[in-house]
């Protein structure tokens, strides 16, 4: 590896202004609203099992708008379709729906509703516009879809007999208290777990986040790694203010092989264009640290450590502990990154 990584990386406010402290003020939370645009596109949707009516599809633009806490709410809908070419359907519903789960599997809470009467086949309705009542559901943060309901008493689980035909499901999730809703943001980010492994052969680390990969290390498939014991989270998609990792892989220092990972695009840039390094993947995704290596709350600080070529091939190790960086410190590592301490990522707890 060259000496670039082997440097404390060094930026400034004016390059990267994300890397800045930024003054936080409080924000009163909002009534939610929302909108997206659909693709006019019928093979999206499934035939449902218990479809005895129509096959009711939404399409063009949906959205919906609070205009108080407390409702009523307006719901947009470019088009609501039957897309059975035979078939008359049921008395036609849209609504607003919550679920805690991302999909509406199980339970769910119709929050909104404005019914449409039946629809001929290869019939719609829309666009349409309509401000309705908002009934609240149980406190609690919640996923939002705007639902096409059609009455077929007797074929789904619902006590009204009203059956989901279609869904869309928006961005943000929205909060209940004391039966008002709030705008409560995307959800976080899923997080994964990277695993720290050690070749006593090698005298190297490796880490992977890859579930396949932590099966064929633990079965044994690759010899001489084990694990440390070691691990740290990750996401495994962007937060909106994340940095995918590059990870790399040489064999140029056989019999020895070594994987490198970095968070920074310049860092990234440079090794591609090494060919002694294979790009392989983004690994996962990181926070970066400001430039005293500090990071923002929910995170801790990711320290990089590189053997200065000691076992004869590149290798850095990956760790939050400050204990195990100052054990690698007194094995004449070097410590590469931000702050006193040398931190290149900031990582979920």
């Amino acid at each position: 590896m060259t000496s670039t990584f082997a440097v404390l990386l060094r930026r400034t406010c004016v390059l990267l202004l994300a890397l800045c402290p930024i003054a936080l003020h409080a924000q009163t939370p909002s009534a939610p609203s929302s909108n997206q645009t659909l693709p006019r596109d019928a093979a999206r949707i499934a035939p449902k099992a218990y479809n005895v009516g129509g096959a009711l599809a939404i399409r063009d633009d949906v959205g919906y708008a609070f205009q108080t806490t407390s409702g009523p709410v307006r719901i947009d809908l470019g088009r609501i379709t039957n897309e059975s070419a035979t078939t008359t359907s049921g008395t036609v519903r849209v609504g607003l729906f919550v679920t805690a789960e991302p999909t509406p599997v199980g339970t769910y809470h119709v929050i909104a509703r404005s019914d449409l009467g039946t629809l001929g086949p290869s019939q719609f309705f829309g666009p349409l516009s309509h401000t309705v009542p908002y009934t609240p559901p149980p406190d609690g943060t919640y996923y939002l879809h705007m639902g096409a309901f059609e009455y077929e008493p007797g074929f789904c689980v619902s006590s009204d007999g009203y059956c989901l035909d279609d869904y869309v499901t928006f961005a943000n999730r929205v909060q209940v208290v004391n039966g008002q809703i709030f705008d409560a943001g995307p959800p976080a980010p899923p997080i994964a777990t990277a695993v720290e492994y050690y070749h006593t052969g090698f005298n190297h680390y490796f880490i992977t986040s890859f579930t396949n990969e932590i099966a064929l290390l633990d079965a044994g498939q690759f010899q001489g790694w084990v694990r440390t014991g070691r691990q740290f989270n990750v996401w495994t998609t962007d937060t909106g203010n994340a940095s995918g990792v590059c990870r790399f892989f040489s064999t140029s220092f056989a019999p020895k092989s070594s994987h490198f990972y970095t968070p920074f695009a310049d860092e990234c840039t440079t090794v591609r264009g090494n060919r002694d390094w294979q790009f392989e993947a983004i690994a996962f995704y990181v926070e970066l640290p400001n430039l005293n290596g500090n990071c923002a709350g929910g995170t801790t600080p990711l320290y990089r450590l590189y053997n200065n070529g000691q076992s004869g091939a590149p290798n850095h190790r990956y760790t939050t502990s400050l204990e195990v960086r100052t054990q690698m410190l007194q094995q004449g590592w070097i410590p590469e990154g931000y702050g006193p301490f040398g931190a290149i990522a900031c990582v979920p707890l």
